[in-house]
Formats: C-alpha cells, structure tokens, sequence
C-alpha cells in the first residue's frame, strides 16, 4: 500500500514538472512587450544569428527602440527604408516614437528608470546628450559598444579606420564608445554664418563692394545718410543681426581683427585653447563695432530681437537691410529679394591685415545610438546598426528612400526627384526620412555618390566666397569627464554672462571697454577663468592625442 501511494506521488510529481515546462514555453513571448514571439529564447545564439551576410538571424527576432520624431514625419514603421532594412535582416523594430517637444523629458525619465528600451535610435529630433552618455554609460545603463563593433560591424570599423576624428569624437575619457556617430561630411556645412550685402545700394550710391573694414564703414554711413531706398524716409538699417546667436550673430567679421569670437567664447590656436573675449585682438573689434553702432549704423534692436522681429524687417514691404548675418540669405529677406538685390559678402580686411573667417568641425556628432543594458541581443542589434551605415542605406535614411525621394540613374549615382509644390524641401525630405541619425555620409560619397540638387549648388557656391579665409582654429567636439562637466557648468555660467553683458554694454556704449579692460580681466580671474581655460585645454589634449 505505501509502495503504491509513493509511485502515485512521483508520477503526479512528474506530470506537474511537464506542465511547468510547457506553460513556461507558452509564455515565451517577445521579450519587449510587443506580442511579437522572437521564435525561440536562444535568438541570439550561433543556431540563429548569422555573424556575417543577410539575413542577420534565422528566426526573427524584435528589438524596442525608442526615438524622436518631427510632427510631420512618417511613423518610423511606414518608412520604407527600414521596411526593406526589416525584409533583408529578419529584425524587426518596435518603435516608441517621442514627440520632439516632449523627448527630452520622457527620454531622462526612461535612463532614470528601469523600463529601458533595447536601444536609443537618434534622430534629428534629438539623440542622447554628452551629459547622458557621461552619466549612464559608466554607471552601465549603456552598453560599452567597441568590442560589439570590432566583432560584428564591418561598416563602422571602416568608417572609424578612414575618419580617425570620428572615433575621437565617440569615445568617452574612460576609453569606452557608448554610442554610434552622426556623420555628413558636407564641406559647405563647416561656414556655419555668412554675411550679406545690397548690392542695389551699392550700385546706386556709386560705392564698390568694400574690402576694408575703413571701406565697409563708409558704405554703411551711406546706407542711413543717403536713402538708398528711395522712400523718403530714415528707415534704412545699414547693419542688422541677432544677438548670441550661432547662425545670425555678427561673429563673423571679428576675424577682421584677428579675433575667431563665437557664442562658445572659445577657439584654438597652435594646439592652445584661447578664451577669446580675454585678447587684444577681440578688444580691437569691439571698439570698431562701438564705432558703427554709436553713429547709427548697427540695428538698434540688434540686441534683443529674435528671429521673427529680425526676417520680418527683411521681408517688410520696403527693403531696409544692408548689410545682415544669416546662413542662407533668403530666409531673412524672402528669395525674390534676395536674388534681386543681395549677394554674400567675402571676409574684410582689417586694420593689422587679418582677414579669418569662422568655421567649425565637418558634422561628426556623438550620441546617435546607444544599447541599453536591458538588451538581450545585443550582437544582433549591432549587426542591425551596421547596415545603417551601408553608403546607400545611409543616404537614403538621410534624404528618402529611392523612388520616393531619390532616383539611382544608370552610372550608378543618385540625384534627388523634385520637390512638389505643396511641400517645402525639408517637409518633402523627412516626411519618409528620419533626416540625422545613426548613418554616415562622407566627403567621398557625396563626391563619388550624390548628383548635389538646387539647395546644395547654392550654398557650394557661398562657401566659395569665403572658402580662402576659413581658419579651422575651432576647438572641436571634445569630451569631458564627469568631474569636468560639473566644474564647467558652475564656470561657465558666471564667466560667459558676463562676457556677454560686457559685450553688449562696450558695443552699444553703455561702458567704455577701454577705461574697464583691465578690470574686466581680472573680475574673471576671480570667477576661475583659469581654472575654465585649463579644463577646455585638458580636455582637447586629450582628444588629440
């Protein structure tokens, strides 16, 4: 009898075993969340994943990503790219697409928490900042990429070993890549502000285009003395800009006094970092910009207007600009305006013979895909993110897909297809792009690849102008460590305040910068101008290296 009622226990025993198993395998569903099954909890062994060719696994698998999207843009599943990217891999994507306005927010949330995507995608919207991949790469919320792409990303590894500053910039001080660059290696794209100027003014007040800083002078004091408008009233603005800012501030003619001033305050020079509002030569600019602006030559309202009070004087019904700042002239005086009546303006000469211009580093930008640790695959997203860096994926990730926004002629390159009336090239473009992200398009691609359309052979032709007098002293997109970045933002938020207030006061003449230079200096070494200057300089040391 008790021989009995233990062989009933063990076989009981055993048909619950059974039932375990089987209800653990009718649960084993896609691990994100997506109700997609992943066909087997072993994807990503060696019996699915295929190390090298297409498809990337056997059995396919989902990966949850999340990213930010423009309004107007598709939903990243009805992108054909990625539909032809999920047919050739077997991998297929579960998007949570952000809203851009709220992406920063939700994106901070979703590092601060457990409830982790397999991967952040970045996007023109937004990617993960340097402040993220300092925090939350260390700590191990990201994975470190760089044995991921020696192994499995044969696109990446060659991007790396052509553009060595590619790998600069992705690297952290602690020597480990946590994310995926953007690259679009346009060289138009490095003169990020440009001047322009009336040439029906100049025509008409008999001047020539000026190539002095004594002769852009006496063409502006002729713009508001001489009515040039022919409207009978004094409502000519000889020089306008915005204030602080990159694309639209008036930075650019420092360089006529040997000064590469920006809204970052820094530059470079024979490999040493050089806080510019500290320099003889930034001094010397000021003064003449004071001298422009007390006379009335400089838009009164230069220094506290935006961008609307600023295209809405070019755009007005009278032409009122002479001279203004901007990256691409139309979108400040309208394109029949502009074509009819303004043309970039080249670098002046100054007083000592300088004549810089700015520039900044080609698009080399960090932060554009990152593995969390919640990533049970991550060789398979790796091999994912390495077809996004194939020349011809890439492109089309950029400006839209073949036959939608592109066409491939027969020698092989591509050329963009018009864009149509009732849309903007911008809304045409990421209407079925995600626009920047984790792709790459070098200088050789757009040489050997890309046929330029209307958009490009402009502004190739305004980078002409100012091409002989780019200098490349800008400091370019080092990294900080966590202890840097901390000293910085307590730094930099006193030091560039005042440089800007200081700025502003000296050019309107609320102050005299040359009865205050020398107390100016050392209120900033008080505020740890040295200690700010060293940081900048440690850090690009090390970039270099």
């Amino acid at each position: 009898m008790k021989r009995k009622i233990i062989v009933m226990l063990l076989v009981f025993c055993m048909i619950l075993s059974f039932a375990m198993v089987a209800c653990s395998k009718t649960n084993n569903t896609d691990k994100n969340g997506s109700g997609a099954s992943n066909q087997t909890t072993d994807s990503n062994k060696a019996d699915n994943m295929n190390k090298t060719g297409l498809p990337i696994v056997n059995d396919k698998v989902n990966l949850k990503m999340v990213a930010a999207k423009w309004h107007y843009q598709n939903n990243f599943a009805d992108i054909e790219t990625f539909k032809e990217l999920e047919a050739k891999t077997n991998v297929s994507i579960s998007w949570d697409l952000i809203p851009n306005e709220s992406y920063v927010e939700k994106k901070n949330l979703l590092l601060a928490s457990d409830d982790l995507p397999d991967a952040f995608f970045g996007t023109s919207a937004g990617g993960l900042s340097l402040d993220d991949i300092m925090k939350y790469g260390p700590q191990g919320v990201l994975m470190p990429l760089e044995k991921l792409i020696d192994d499995y990303a044969p696109n990446i590894t060659s991007l790396f070993q052509k553009k060595p500053d590619v790998v600069r910039v992705s690297k952290s001080p602690d020597s480990h890549i946590y994310t995926l660059p953007f690259v679009q290696e346009i060289e138009s794209n490095t003169v990020f502000t440009r001047m322009y100027i009336n040439k029906t003014w100049i025509e008409k007040l008999g001047f020539k285009i000026p190539t002095t800083t004594d002769e852009l002078y006496k063409v502006l004091k002729a713009f508001k003395e001489q009515d040039p408008n022919g409207n009978k009233k004094p409502d000519e603005i000889p020089m306008s800009f915005r204030y602080k800012n990159h694309n639209y501030g008036h930075y650019g003619l420092f360089g006529a006094f040997g000064s590469l001033e920006n809204t970052n305050h820094v530059s470079v020079q024979d490999n040493k970092v050089i806080i510019t509002p500290t320099t003889n030569e930034y001094k010397n600019a000021i003064l003449y910009f004071n001298k422009l602006y007390k006379e009335g030559l400089i838009d009164q309202e230069a220094f506290t207007q935006d961008g609307s009070q600023y295209s809405a004087k070019g755009s007005g019904s009278d032409m009122i600009y002479g001279l203004y700042f901007g990256w691409g002239g139309s979108g400040i005086v309208g394109n029949e305006r502009y074509e009819e009546n303004y043309i970039p303006f080249a670098q002046v000469k100054g007083p000592e013979g300088h004549q810089m211009w700015l520039s900044r580093s080609p698009a080399f930008w960090r932060g554009y895909f990152a593995i969390t640790s919640k990533n049970k695959y991550p060789e398979i997203t790796m091999r994912w993110a390495n077809e996004l860096y194939d020349e011809t994926v890439s492109i089309q990730l950029q400006y839209g897909p073949l036959g939608v926004n592109l066409k491939q002629r027969d020698d092989g390159k591509i050329e963009y297809l018009p864009t149509p009336s009732d849309k903007n090239y911008g809304e045409f473009r990421l209407h079925a792009a995600p626009g920047i992200g984790p792709f790459a398009i070098t200088a050789e691609t757009f040489a050997n690849k890309i046929i330029p359309n209307d958009n490009m052979k402009a502004d190739d032709e305004e980078l002409d102008v100012y091409k002989s007098y780019i200098s490349s002293n800008y400091l370019p997109d080092v990294i900080f460590t966590a202890e840097q970045t901390a000293q910085l933002a307590n730094l930099k938020t006193d030091i560039f305040e005042y440089m800007n207030t200081m700025q502003a006061r000296w050019i309107t003449g609320d102050g005299s910068i040359e009865k205050e230079w020398d107390s100016y200096i050392s209120e900033l070494k008080k505020m740890g101008l040295d200690d700010l200057q060293k940081i900048y300089q440690d850090a690009y040391d090390i970039y270099m290296k």
